[in-house]
C-alpha cells in the first residue's frame, strides 16, 4: 500500500512540475490592422501578399506588406471589389 502513495506522490509531483513548466510561454502577438474593424475570416494569399474578406457592404481586397506582414490599408479596405446585392 505504502508503494502505491508513493509512486501517487512521485507522479503528482511530476504533473505539476510539468504543468509549471508549460505555464511560461509568453504569447508575443503583434496587431497587423486597424483595432476597431472586425475581419470575417480573411482569405490570405501570401504568394501575391493580398488578402480578401467580406462584410456587410461587400467584399474588400488590400495588400500584405511582405517585411512586416501587415495589412495595407490598416482597416482592411483597399478595393471594394463586388456589393453583395449584384449576387
Amino acid at each position: 500500500m505504502r508503494t502505491i502513495y508513493k509512486s501517487i506522490m512521485v507522479l503528482t509531483i511530476l504533473a505539476v512540475s510539468i504543468e509549471s513548466r508549460t505555464q511560461t510561454f509568453i504569447v508575443n502577438d503583434v496587431v497587423i490592422s486597424d483595432t476597431t474593424t472586425s475581419f470575417q475570416d480573411p482569405e490570405i494569399d501570401w504568394i501575391g501578399n493580398h488578402y480578401c474578406w467580406a462584410d456587410r457592404d461587400g467584399i474588400w481586397i488590400g495588400k500584405i506588406d511582405k517585411k512586416t506582414g501587415d495589412f495595407i490599408p490598416k482597416n482592411g479596405k483597399g478595393i471594394f471589389w463586388q456589393n453583395f446585392d449584384e449576387f
